[in-house]
């Protein structure tokens, strides 16, 4: 009797010690294919910017791991046979002892890995927003500019330029202006710098100063200060200043960059900044006008 319960109680322990064999290598292989396929999942990610939800074979991995750890340490743990119907409870409360704070940790963990994928979702609709935003500034700035613009060359066409008559003998306004203001040109170069001021502003001035010229002139530097004072980078500001400095004519330049350099002093400073005006020397009313233009760009 005493040789069949010792042949019962080796039979239990190497089933036990089977059964512990058993779980361990199920456990180690559920493993290494768990990370296997999260090795290749990662790698097939093209950006970490895409947090994806957490992968349903790590779950399924974490669930039979939990499931053979409790067997294991079961099988561990209680050496002799159990009576289910006496022991029911403690065998429900060493399984639910065991799963109650992993399952509370896996809850936590789903709820990090949600808040976390909702933040990165909030980024990148901030940043959606941000581009669109930038996007419409860009379209309302683009139709402001060349709304003024078009008002520019509007008024020109119609005040400042005219075709000429069938013998070809007729001048617009600003070609007789430019002739008026640069027809003492060589007088003023000749005197000093002092010299030049005075007298080349009020001969500019006596002949400019009138309500056609100086609508011209605000429309004009209307234009320029918008872009200037635009949000845009200095590159794309030069390069709408370029359209609108080849959108007026050479003599429209003339009388422009001239009357601005004796009476808007902020925008003379543009002017030569952002090259507006872009004329040789004889476009000048005198050579201290030419020199400003042309020094060193603030």
């Amino acid at each position: 009797m005493h040789q069949i319960q010792c042949a019962k109680l080796v039979k239990e322990k190497v089933l036990r010690e089977a059964i512990a064999i058993v779980l361990v290598t199920f456990i180690l292989g559920v493993s290494l294919f768990s990370m296997y396929r999260f090795s290749i999942e990662k790698g097939g990610r093209s950006s970490d910017e895409n947090i994806p939800p957490i992968s349903n074979a790590l779950m399924v991995w974490l669930a039979l791991v939990i499931a053979g750890l409790v067997l294991l340490s079961f099988v561990a743990l209680y050496g002799r046979r159990l009576n289910l119907d006496n022991n029911i409870g403690q065998i429900g409360d060493f399984v639910g002892g065991l799963i109650n704070p992993v399952l509370s940790f896996l809850a936590l963990l789903v709820l990090l890995r949600t808040t976390l994928i909702q933040t990165g979702e909030a980024r990148k609709t901030t940043d959606f927003m941000r581009q669109q935003q930038t996007i419409l500034e860009s379209e309302k700035f683009e139709a402001t500019f060349f709304q003024l613009l078009d008002r520019a060359e509007k008024y020109c066409e119609i005040y400042l330029r005219t075709k000429p008559d069938e013998n070809g003998k007729a001048k617009s306004k600003a070609d007789k202006a430019c002739e008026d203001i640069l027809a003492r040109r060589e007088e003023f170069s000749g005197k000093s710098v002092k010299g030049q001021l005075k007298l080349a502003k009020a001969h500019v001035n006596a002949v400019l100063e009138h309500d056609v010229f100086m609508n011209f002139f605000f429309r004009a530097a209307r234009v320029v200060n918008f872009v200037n004072n635009s949000n845009i980078p200095d590159d794309n500001k030069s390069s709408y200043l370029g359209v609108f400095r080849e959108t007026l004519l050479p003599p429209e330049r003339i009388l422009f960059s001239n009357y601005i350099f004796f009476n808007y002093r902020h925008m003379r400073l543009l002017l030569r900044k952002w090259g507006v005006n872009h004329l040789r020397e004889h476009g000048y009313v005198a050579k201290v006008v030419y020199d400003y233009y042309n020094s060193e760009k603030d």
